[in-house]
């Protein structure tokens, strides 16, 4: 009869102990990556705040290899914090940023990809950078908005049966005392 019970607070026990581990991070944010909707909406996320931070630096004239290091501190996702860490010696041996992250289709898309070998090429990274920020932060907004959309119905309703059962709640007694007497 409480078996329910000791299994949600094993499962909550469970996801708090993982989200302390590197390893159980992984996994739970790649998890994360996986929800439909919400996990593109997250690579989005992820990858405009990378590359705006990525922009920054380069501006600032600090180096490509450098600024990946420093960028990929400013990510709460461990799935591109991982990637970045075993993209960061590729660079250190001189292997081209769009080379470094081919390896990551999942996370870093193929066109983001070709930007870059775009802006290696012409040697404009700050520029680059900036193109790409752009567009994951218009993709990050045009989906958010889109949610909104997709959610205010269904909150409605929500609110709505809510309200009415409340309000049932409230009169049903009422109206059995009114008929016995």
């Amino acid at each position: 009869s409480h078996r329910w019970q000791y299994h949600a607070i094993l499962f909550i026990a469970g996801f708090i102990f993982a989200k302390r581990t590197k390893r159980g991070r992984l996994i739970i944010h790649g998890a994360y990556l996986r929800i439909p909707i919400i996990g593109g909406l997250l690579k989005e996320f992820n990858l405009a705040q990378f590359f705006r931070s990525m922009e920054s630096m380069i501006t600032a004239g600090i180096s490509l290899v450098k600024a990946v290091e420093v960028s990929k501190k400013t990510l709460r996702n461990e799935v591109y914090r991982t990637a970045l860490e075993s993209v960061y010696p590729a660079l250190m041996h001189g292997v081209q940023l769009s080379e470094a992250i081919k390896p990551f289709p999942h996370i870093f898309p193929r066109q983001t990809q070709k930007i870059i070998k775009v802006g290696e090429q012409s040697g404009r990274f700050d520029e680059t950078f900036r193109r790409i920020t752009g567009f994951f932060e218009k993709a990050v907004q045009h989906k958010t908005q889109m949610l909104t959309v997709l959610i205010e119905p269904a909150l409605v309703i929500f609110i709505g049966i809510f309200v009415g059962g409340l309000a049932l709640s409230i009169f049903m007694p009422i109206y059995q005392i009114s008929t016995v007497l």
